[in-house]
């Protein structure tokens, strides 16, 4: 993980956590005490605080009793509910990819090359953070700052689905190989093309992370 940057502002210090949730240093059920974040980033426990509160409105915290804020554990309404902004931003980015500048495009080359690279370490938290970063690449070829914020906090959420498969290697080795092949057809100029596998992926992947937070609920 980066250094992070000590002080800020709400926004600042919720985009720190933020990120560590996506990135899964931050698992489901884990405690996050506005003291301790305080104590950490330099920060008021006050402004702890309201960032804490703004990331249980993202959906990403949940508030408990005699707890207070821990990481979300995920329901499949969540999970359906993940999908269907999935769908909606990333197809469009796909279809509208010919209006994108090459720079953006290049991003999506180098978070495939990153995690093919993660692969072959086995660094498969690595691996994971690297396809979500294409994903997000891909969000970003809207070139809406709007939409790209929305979009870390849908991938947010889902990085704490990810935490319900029992073999992190067997559930995140399939997506590199289908994340190139999307890239290899927008490179192309094929739109259709990639849209078609963008769409096969969205559903695989939405059905796979269904069954995982199903089986999490049902053996807890």
């Amino acid at each position: 993980m980066t250094q992070d940057q000590p002080g800020g502002t709400t926004s600042q210090l919720a985009a720190i956590l933020r990120s560590r949730i996506i990135t899964g240093d931050l698992a489901p059920g884990a405690p996050v005490r506005d003291s301790a974040v305080a104590a950490e980033l330099g920060v008021s426990r006050n402004t702890a605080r309201e960032a804490l509160s703004l990331l249980r409105h993202e959906g990403l915290l949940d508030h408990r009793n005699h707890q207070g804020f821990v990481v979300r554990t995920l329901t499949t309404a969540d999970v359906r509910d993940i999908y269907a902004a999935r769908i909606a931003l990333e197809v469009r980015a796909v279809q509208d990819a010919a209006y994108a500048p090459d720079d953006a495009l290049d991003e999506l080359r180098r978070a495939v090359e990153t995690t093919e690279t993660a692969e072959r370490a086995a660094r498969w938290e690595d691996y994971a953070s690297s396809s979500l970063e294409f994903h997000s690449a891909l969000v970003r070829l809207l070139g809406s700052p709007l939409l790209d914020q929305f979009f870390d906090t849908i991938l947010g959420r889902l990085r704490l689905a990810f935490h319900a498969a029992g073999d992190t290697s067997s559930f995140q080795r399939p997506w590199g190989p289908r994340d190139r092949a999307i890239w290899e057809h927008l490179a192309d100029g094929d739109r259709a093309g990639a849209e078609r596998l963008l769409r096969g992926y969205l559903h695989d992947s939405e059905l796979t992370v269904l069954d995982m937070v199903r089986r999490q609920t049902t053996h807890r």
